[in-house]
């Protein structure tokens, strides 16, 4: 299990998609703004 998956809902599909939005860690989350994550998402 990689560290986002500790975060609860979140599994391996999940985790993949933050970890190719460029989030690879909890602390990377923590100030993550939500539409710039969605912007983000929309361009891959």
């Amino acid at each position: 299990m990689g560290e986002l998956q500790k975060i609860p809902g979140v599994g391996k599909a999940t985790e993949k998609s933050l970890i190719m939005l460029g989030y690879t860690t909890i602390k990377s989350l923590k100030d993550a703004n939500p539409a710039q994550m969605y912007e983000k998402e929309c361009l891959i």
